[in-house]
């Protein structure tokens, strides 16, 4: 029985870039922000899977998650100005596993965000 590689360390979120603001006619202002990380180490991993949630109203947020394939940077679209998020990444192996998942970062929508790591 062959076994399923393990991960030998989860991927780090290094910082994030300022957010590109988008201003629509009607409803709440949109934010986007981009997020990069260290790649893993480990030859096995073939994707990368961005977890977040907007926890602004206090309350169980159903997190959303976005495939990103190989690449070690990523946008994320349609963020609520003013809203507090929450982000982090996890590599997927060939197996469709999942690493443990990177640092854990905060971010208010539209403000100027810091280096995390």
């Amino acid at each position: 029985m062959e076994s399923s590689p393990r991960f030998s360390r989860s991927p780090v979120l290094l910082f994030i870039f300022l957010p590109l603001s988008i201003f629509p006619l009607f409803g709440p202002q949109r934010t986007s922000v981009t997020l990069r990380w260290d790649p893993s180490p480990d030859k096995h991993v073939i994707s990368y899977r961005i977890y977040y949630a907007d926890v602004t109203r206090k309350k169980a947020a159903k997190a959303k998650s976005l495939d990103i394939g190989r690449t070690t940077h990523a946008t994320i679209p349609n963020l609520v100005a003013g809203h507090t998020y929450y982000f982090v990444v996890r590599a997927l192996n060939s197996a469709g596993r999942e690493s443990e998942p990177s640092n854990l970062v905060k971010y208010v929508a539209g403000s100027r965000p810091s280096n995390s790591k």
